[in-house]
């Protein structure tokens, strides 16, 4: 990102006073934040863990050390309540307690967008279309199939054996059927930020070792044996996708009914691969225009969903007891589609215009443009 030191000094400012006034309103109307607006907020906190970590000159600067500091305040603040809100969750609850661990932000790493092998393009939807072949379908991406595969990152301790034999404290059950959905080429919207979700976060739950047992085997005959960790590939492509879709976006003006997906492309992909392209000045200083008084985001006055809350919380809650046909089955009957809305689970109404989701994302989004920022 090639910006003069005043430029660069002046939207650092702006951005970290954004930070603070959304971080103010997480404080005051915690209570009524989802399940995804405490994820977003967890992410935010580890990428400003990582700043003051490895650009400590940034919290030294007087003005914007002391707004992250007061930052940090408040989301330690908000963070109390939307954990005991979250451990009552219907929808997700304790079983899900690792997602929202502190060190999924902390250890989330922003890997090289390099190309390491050559091809992948073609290897990769050779390989779909193969494996597509034999087993008959690719569950269909929703709110619920996300959710479920997500719950097989969490880290299952080994036994002494297991750790002797391996090197290794936990691993990840992660089904043949999640690991073909969220690796599916082609992808695009929620869908394809969901699957870069899924490869970030197993990569901070200990679950790259079972990621490459299965691109191995997946990628069987269509890549040498030795070409070494093909995960990391995949999250760049997919990464790589999502830039362009983020450009389309900007070359629309940034519809309003776009403005959620193009916060969380930019917040997930920048969190977790180094590409700079999501944080250009003008994409900052749009996102910082929609910011409303209170500190929060809100793009629409009402969203209409297709499905009632209790409808989709009943339907997770199928699907995460871990029926891989019952996800099937719900996802046909209602929503097979790539690129849906938030479920009303996902995004919930605040005060004064407010969305969580909105919201959240948009926490995520300038967290981690913070850190480019200031790289």
């Amino acid at each position: 990102m090639t910006l003069g030191l005043d430029e660069r000094s002046e939207l650092t400012l702006a951005v970290a006073n954004s930070i603070r006034n959304i971080a103010r309103f997480a404080a005051q109307e915690a209570a009524d934040a989802n399940d995804d607006f405490f994820f977003t907020l967890r992410m935010a906190q580890g990428q400003l863990y990582q700043l003051r970590r490895d650009t400590p000159s940034v919290y030294a600067d007087e003005v914007v050390g002391e707004l992250l500091r007061a930052a940090e305040a408040d989301l330690s603040s908000a963070e109390v309540i939307m954990q005991e809100n979250f451990q009552s969750s219907v929808d997700l609850g304790p079983d899900y307690n690792f997602i929202m661990d502190p060190a999924r932000g902390k250890t989330m790493v922003r890997i090289d967008p390099t190309v390491t092998i050559s091809n992948f393009g073609k290897a990769w939807l050779a390989a779909s279309q193969k494996n597509l072949d034999e087993v008959g379908f690719i569950m269909p991406f929703n709110e619920w199939t996300s959710d479920r595969c997500l719950g097989q990152l969490r880290p299952q301790n080994l036994t002494d054996l297991e750790i002797a034999v391996t090197g290794r404290s936990s691993s990840c059950s992660v089904d043949d059927s999640c690991w073909m959905m969220m690796i599916k080429p082609g992808a695009t919207g929620y869908y394809v930020t969901h699957q870069v979700m899924f490869l970030a976060l197993g990569g901070t739950t200990g679950c790259g070792p079972d990621f490459e047992t299965h691109a191995q085997r997946y990628f069987a005959n269509f890549l040498p044996s030795n070409v070494g960790p093909i995960t990391p590939e995949i999250l760049r492509n997919q990464c790589r996708i999502v830039l362009l879709e983020a450009n389309l976006y900007v070359a629309l003006n940034i519809p309003d009914e776009e403005k959620d997906l193009f916060l969380e492309e930019g917040f997930l992909c920048g969190a977790s691969v180094y590409m700079p392209g999501f944080f250009k000045p003008s994409w900052i200083r749009a996102i910082l225009s929609w910011q409303k008084p209170s500190g929060c985001f809100g793009f629409f006055d009402n969203i209409e969903y297709p499905e009632t809350e209790e409808r989709m919380a009943g339907r997770s809650k199928e699907v995460i007891a871990g029926d891989s046909q019952v996800a099937v089955d719900d996802a046909n009957d209602v929503n097979d589609v790539e690129n849906i809305r938030p479920s009303p689970r996902r995004e919930k109404p605040m005060i004064g215009n407010c969305y969580s989701h909105n919201t959240g994302v948009a926490l995520g989004y300038l967290s981690v443009a913070l850190r480019y920022l200031t790289d």
